[in-house]
């Protein structure tokens, strides 16, 4: 089943939101803050300068957000392919063993999970209980990967009922058993958002995507030989302002050699801008909804 796109929207303002969590102002200076509709202002969390979340209760929802970050350089294509580099393998991309799920998940996501956890899930509890309301994850490029990881947590551990999971510009969180796993249990609750040439959802990068890589620079070779399956429905938004939903091969190729002709031809101020989510996302999504 296809998302609703005026939930969509609001859960992607919401994960906005959590990028002004540290900033002056902070939540309420998001200029999309009170379209989310929070009844009090959300808890704040920060475990360092790169994770951090929050929970906030509106009418109808508590919402846990998870802040993305990104260090992506565009400004040369070697700025472009180190910081690329950088992303995957210092984000510590290796697959691991986690007690909430029994596949295998992204390190890196799974240790930002956990620098949060002992924090995030008893405010979750306490929002819930004294809402009684639904709990649903959502964030934006890494907040994206650490919200499927942060829900099925949820769920599995009792913490809390989740009833939707929304990710934008997600990377992929897990592998094959790990995303069979989360599918059984959040089977039409899932929707991961994604936007023409943006190149954080494609990472860790899949078999034809890594060939493509390689092809553009050799030191893009071998990036990964972990083997990463993506989660939920799939909701594109497409070159020409439509939305495609659902995944499937020929889109895979059609995307994979979109981006990689934009790369060779270093169009890289695109490709950053794709993943946008103000510039981009949710400007489309307004449009939609």
């Amino acid at each position: 089943m296809s998302a609703d796109l005026k939930s969509a929207c609001r859960f992607a303002k919401a994960s906005d939101v959590a990028y002004y969590i540290s900033q002056p102002g902070g939540p309420s200076a998001c200029p999309f803050y009170k379209d989310v509709g929070f009844i009090a202002p959300p808890v704040t969390f920060v475990a360092d300068e790169i994770n951090a979340a929050y929970v906030g209760t509106t009418a109808t929802e508590v919402i846990v957000a998870f802040r993305g970050t990104l260090k992506l350089d565009f400004t040369s294509w070697d700025a472009f392919v180190t910081s690329l580099l950088d992303w995957v393998n210092d984000a510590d991309a290796k697959l691991r063993a986690v007690s909430y799920t029994s596949g295998q998940v992204h390190t890196g996501f799974a240790r930002t999970l956990q620098d949060l956890w002992g924090r995030v899930q008893p405010e979750v509890a306490r929002q819930q209980a004294a809402s009684r309301l639904p709990v649903v994850v959502t964030g934006h490029s890494k907040g994206g990967g650490v919200a499927f990881l942060g829900a099925l947590r949820l769920q599995r551990e009792g913490s809390a009922n989740v009833q939707a999971v929304y990710s934008f510009a997600g990377p992929r969180a897990g592998d094959e058993a790990y995303a069979n796993d989360f599918n059984s249990v959040f089977k039409g609750r899932c929707w991961r958002f994604e936007n023409t040439d943006d190149i954080v959802p494609h990472l860790p990068p899949t078999l034809v995507f890594a060939a493509a890589l390689a092809r553009a620079d050799r030191r893009l070779a071998g990036m990964t030989n972990e083997f990463y399956e993506a989660v939920g429905l799939l909701e594109f938004l497409n070159w020409n302002g439509t939305l495609t939903v659902g995944d499937s091969l020929v889109l895979e190729l059609e995307r994979t050699v979109h981006l990689a002709r934009l790369m060779t031809r270093f169009q890289l101020q695109q490709i950053a801008d794709d993943h946008s989510l103000e510039k981009q996302y949710l400007p489309k999504l307004i449009a939609m909804a």
